[in-house]
């Protein structure tokens, strides 16, 4: 094959490495998409001509190569995304906390979204909190609240909550016990939303009764 005849092929090996990094990048997710259907419109064109033996070995193995390393990179950045995604919506944590109880303390690492997202209990029951300053509450999902032993239809809904998606309303309750890690409070003032969140909010009940609260360096420092 000329030289210009193998131009082409040439241009779409120095492509396919560069969608890769994009997609590595972690790009806008209509970026990715383009990237992953035009990986796949390459492989498309190139399995036939491949399978035919119209490129010299060197070039042949340098495209199947560029190919699979390209898509490989676009699908772990779509299951990057995709993990981000799952751990924001379901609460799923991302925390760091000390062995044992007595401890008085809890660290919680950042997500890959900046959030704090901590498992914790209430009342005994496992339950993922999201750190929110901006909360005034320690405030339950209704799952959360369902599993803890509340019945959410059955709760006075009197409490009204500015948020950033517009004004919410929540049933005032008392939690007989709250713990991250190593830090627990008795008697915590909470809330169950009636509007569905996805994990449950560690506010400002629970957080205005620390001894210390330090944020540095990509961890959250609770202490009792």
């Amino acid at each position: 094959m000329s030289l210009r005849g193998a131009a082409p092929w040439l241009a779409a090996l120095a492509a396919a490495p560069l969608a890769a990094c994009g997609a590595v990048a972690g790009l806008e997710t209509r970026g990715e998409q383009i990237r992953l259907v035009a990986l796949a419109v390459l492989l498309a064109v190139l399995l036939p001509v491949l399978f035919r033996g119209g490129l010299p070995r060197n070039l042949r193995n340098a495209l199947v190569w560029a190919v699979l390393l390209g898509l490989l990179a676009a699908g772990y950045a779509a299951w990057r995304r995709a993990d981000d995604g799952a751990a924001a919506v379901s609460g799923r944590p991302f925390a760091e906390t000390p062995a044992g109880a007595a401890s008085g303390e809890a660290r919680i690492r950042a997500n890959r979204r900046g959030e704090f997202v901590a498992p914790g209990r209430v009342d005994g029951v496992p339950v993922t909190f999201l750190v929110d300053t901006g909360a005034s509450d320690v405030v339950l999902s209704k799952a959360d609240a369902r599993r803890v032993g509340f019945d959410p239809d059955r709760l006075a809904y009197t409490q009204r909550y500015a948020t950033a998606n517009g004004t919410v309303l929540g049933a005032p309750v008392r939690l007989r016990e709250v713990a991250v890690g190593g830090v627990r409070m008795a008697d915590v003032r909470g809330s169950v939303t009636d509007s569905d969140l996805g994990v449950s909010l560690l506010g400002m009940s629970f957080i205005n009764r620390l001894s210390s609260f330090e944020l540095g360096g990509g961890a959250l420092v609770m202490r009792r």
